[in-house]
């Protein structure tokens, strides 16, 4: 490993979401045709995958094409899903689909599944991997959920602002070798443990108007996660 390896995966070290929704005062809808564009809490450039031309200590991470999220409504739409329009990785994306006329965006979550029809905002259900692949060249994250929430949306109705949060945090590892006995060779994964009791992944549901995470079953080694790479970086 003769170069300085940045290592990023998705830990259940749960942040607080606090649900906060602006006021919809706008009742003029168009046809049910509507767009989200997808922003992050706070200017953290936190997405979907990771761009590595990002500098002074912070970790961007990109929108990709084919990315999906489930969409709840105000009168009771369930896991809509919108999907996103763009051709390259970008630090916000458009997400478009519809909803029946009248009703709004409420809710939204990241990476929808069609897993979840019928799952109530409440019970939305999820898997944090523990064990995860990550590609050097494509800097696609595994387990990268997310909940949304409005923050504006057009006169007419037809385009909201979310922003969206993280449920889990992202760790990175920087890993320097040169001049160190390993220097030259290369890395297959990492494995990061935590003290018997602990969690670091498996099932879960989560409620996408409050963030709030509850584990499912007990899955073997709970208290380990691996990430191993598909590309083996030097």
């Amino acid at each position: 490993m003769k170069d300085l390896t940045k290592i990023y995966t998705v830990l259940a070290l749960s942040l607080f979401f606090g649900a906060c929704q602006q006021e919809m005062l706008q009742e003029n809808y168009p046809d049910g045709s509507i767009t989200i564009l997808a922003r992050t809490d706070d200017g953290m450039q936190t997405r979907t995958c990771v761009d590595g031309s990002a500098s002074g200590g912070t970790v961007g991470i990109l929108w990709t094409p084919g990315d999906c999220i489930g969409v709840y409504g105000s009168e009771g739409t369930v896991n809509a899903k919108f999907a996103s329009s763009s051709t390259g990785v970008v630090p916000e994306a458009e997400f478009s689909g519809t909803l029946p006329s009248g009703e709004e965006p409420a809710y939204a979550y990241y990476p929808y599944s069609a897993d979840n029809d019928g799952s109530g905002a409440s019970a939305v259900r999820g898997t944090l991997n523990l064990e995860q692949i990550f590609d050097f060249t494509e800097g696609k994250l595994e387990s990268d959920y997310k909940v949304g929430t409005p923050t504006f949306f057009s006169i007419d109705g037809s385009r909201y602002e979310f922003t969206f949060t993280h449920l889990f945090s992202l760790l990175k590892f920087d890993i320097d070798a040169t001049g160190s006995a390993l220097e030259g060779d290369r890395l297959e994964s990492i494995t990061l443990s935590l003290p018997s009791g602990r969690r670091l992944g498996g099932d879960f549901t989560f409620d996408v108007t409050s963030g709030d995470v509850t584990w499912a079953g007990t899955p073997e080694s709970a208290n380990e996660i691996v990430m191993n790479w598909s590309d083996t970086p030097a």
